[in-house]
């Protein structure tokens, strides 16, 4: 066995060398056609200006070929993700919209004693409830979902799922918008409003003096003039008629021609007659004069919320008042 060991040894060497002979003879042509080819090119790149470009655009194409692949899968991706994203963000903008404006279309509701068929030219049957306890359980309960789902819109669904509470659960109503009362949205004046005109109704009057008197201070967006008719009124509630007349004074004064005068005329009339009897005569209203110069009927077209109907952002006065 020792005498061969040697010659097999050597015979595997052999075959190695053969095979890497052959691997090196195998190159040697591959890069012997290569470099054919590329004479070949030269010849006719000076033969011909169109080929000779496409040629060069060629080579350039397969000496890059790995960083374009690379690129062309970087750039299809990116589009994709941004088409993806702007699909998710298009499609949850749509859906919020549809859920405040059903939530909406509840919330103002017609009552009748019974449902209204469809219309003959529309096919739609408008929103209407038998009863104006179902169309606010009806309202409240969609807005509060409004306010789970999208938490852009928490602010306004609380407020108008407080509304809606204040005429089926009231407590559950003044949970709701004590929150967007204190909060620093737009909505804050209205909630205060809605939580002091509860009081007013339920003749709360100690818990509504102070929710009336800061406003009138503080009025925001709100009509000053009303607010102060709305104090006068409370102070009569807690009887302090003393008061009460000094408020409905100032705004006969500045405004008795015009929204809010009237009924400041007759609180004045309640708790001061002396006072109401010594007013001067009334001036007669310019005509296409608002007086007041404020919006009692409120609603601009949308708020701050793109897309949002008419009257759905309280403007001046919110929807009930």
């Amino acid at each position: 066995m020792s005498v061969f060991q040697p010659r097999a040894t050597c015979s595997a060497e052999r075959r190695k060398y053969n095979t890497d002979k052959a691997v090196r003879a195998v190159r040697g042509d591959s890069e012997s056609v290569s470099r054919s080819i590329t004479k070949v090119r030269r010849k006719k790149k000076d033969a011909d200006v169109l080929r000779s470009a496409w040629h060069v655009l060629e080579d350039w194409l397969e000496v890059n070929r790995r960083q374009i692949v690379t690129l062309g899968g970087i750039a299809v991706g990116t589009l994709l993700v941004v088409g993806l994203l702007w699909y998710f963000l298009e499609y949850r903008k749509q859906a919020q919209l549809q859920a405040f404006n059903d939530a909406y279309k509840k919330f103002t509701a017609t009552v009748s004693g019974t449902l209204t068929p469809p219309s003959s030219l529309t096919g739609v049957t408008p929103v209407t409830y038998p009863d104006s306890q179902s169309k606010f359980a009806d309202a409240a309960a969609a807005f509060e979902k409004l306010g789970n789902d999208y938490s852009g819109y928490r602010d306004i669904a609380n407020y108008y799922a407080g509304l809606s509470y204040l005429e089926t659960q009231p407590d559950r109503g003044l949970q709701l918008l004590q929150p967007v009362a204190d909060g620093s949205t737009e909505l804050a004046k209205y909630a205060q409003l809605a939580i002091g005109e509860y009081q007013i109704r339920t003749g709360a009057y100690d818990k509504a003096e102070p929710v009336l008197q800061k406003l009138s201070d503080d009025p925001g967006p709100l009509p000053r003039f009303f607010l102060l008719n709305r104090l006068g009124k409370i102070k009569e509630g807690l009887q302090k008629p003393a008061e009460a007349a000094p408020l409905y004074k100032l705004v006969v004064d500045a405004d008795r021609n015009g929204a809010f005068g009237p009924e400041a005329e007759r609180g004045l009339q309640r708790v001061d007659p002396a006072a109401a009897a010594a007013l001067p005569p009334k001036n007669a209203p310019q005509s296409g004069v608002n007086p007041s110069n404020t919006v009692i009927q409120g609603g601009g077209p949308g708020g701050t919320i793109p897309g949002l109907p008419p009257g759905a952002l309280p403007g001046g006065m919110p929807p009930g008042f």
